[in-house]
């Protein structure tokens, strides 16, 4: 699954025949209206509700996957922790 803020990249995944989840951001590319991507989150939190990721391998579980999203969240210039 790529997940991405850039519709673009996720138009490339969906070429290639992967599952897509767009992450709404203050910056980069939103979707378009016929845009059809797996899943649409708010933030990176937000998408551990919207989608079932637990398929994925290198994550142990959802909480995991929600710590990892408050990490990354944190990474943000003018964000807090």
């Amino acid at each position: 699954m790529l997940i991405a803020a850039h519709a673009w990249d996720l138009r490339g995944a969906q070429n290639v025949g992967l599952r897509m989840a767009h992450v709404a951001r203050p910056v980069g590319d939103p979707p378009a209206p016929s845009d059809r991507f797996d899943a649409h989150a708010s933030d990176l939190t937000d998408l551990t509700d919207v989608t079932d990721l637990t398929d994925l391998t290198d994550v142990a579980d959802l909480a995991d996957l929600a710590d990892l999203a408050d990490r990354l969240e944190s990474l943000v210039p003018g964000r807090t922790p």
